[in-house]
């Protein structure tokens, strides 16, 4: 962090999470994780904040803000395995999938106070809204259960900016809007960029760079 100028780091826990236990073994999970997490901020106040993990597949005892994917369901009969396809396609689906149902079923028309962010720049999100668009105008009315357009669901998510290119962070920005988009690295997994994930915002415009390398999250979580 200080090597590259982040002031604060939000830190969520990888996949999978502590989505993959029954509710005996994944609370307590959530538990010795959350603790964790609160006591490194109690070591760098001023340093450190994080999501909170929570068991979803029990809904009873969660809400979720960020959604972080994991390896989709059927991956092995996709033969993804052999050229390590998980992260690059597997997760971008298994998030475009989640948020785009979370949509057309009215999600965020029955919450609409939640921030949820899509993690890896929303997936593969933003680059279907024109096919959201026609699917709308042209699917029959009892498929739609959301009362407003795909396009404003966009814009109404949040994102990090872990897109490796400039040009998908560009789009994405073009799509969501730029108050949506927040800095984020994949730090410490070996795809990581946090080399350059800072310094790419650079060739941002400096309302839009400023906005994502702190002014979002520092509104969106209250900072």
């Amino acid at each position: 962090m200080d090597r590259h100028g982040i002031d604060i780091s939000i830190v969520s826990l990888t996949c999978p999470n502590v989505y993959w236990g029954d509710e005996a073994t994944s609370a307590p999970a959530a538990r010795e994780s959350n603790d964790a997490m609160q006591a490194a901020q109690a070591r760098w106040p001023d340093r450190i904040r994080w999501f909170t993990s929570l068991p979803w597949e029990h809904p009873e005892a969660a809400m979720p803000v960020l959604v972080h994917p994991t390896v989709p369901q059927g991956a092995e009969a996709m033969g993804i395995a052999p050229h390590n396809l998980f992260w690059s396609v597997g997760f971008t689906y298994d998030t475009t999938l989640a948020v785009a149902k979370m949509i057309f079923s009215g999600f965020f028309d029955r919450h609409p106070n939640l921030k949820l962010i899509a993690s890896h720049g929303g997936g593969m999100l933003p680059y279907l809204v024109g096919r959201f668009e026609m699917g709308d105008r042209v699917e029959f009315d009892h498929l739609r259960e959301m009362k407003r357009k795909p396009t404003d669901y966009l814009r109404h998510i949040h994102y990090d900016s872990i897109t490796y290119d400039l040009a998908p962070l560009r789009y994405l920005i073009e799509v969501a809007g730029a108050s949506q988009v927040m800095l984020g690295t994949d730090w410490p997994h070996r795809v990581h960029e946090a080399d350059v994930a800072v310094s790419r915002l650079d060739a941002l415009p400096a309302a839009q760079r400023d906005a994502i390398r702190g002014g979002n999250a520092a509104r969106v979580f209250g900072l």
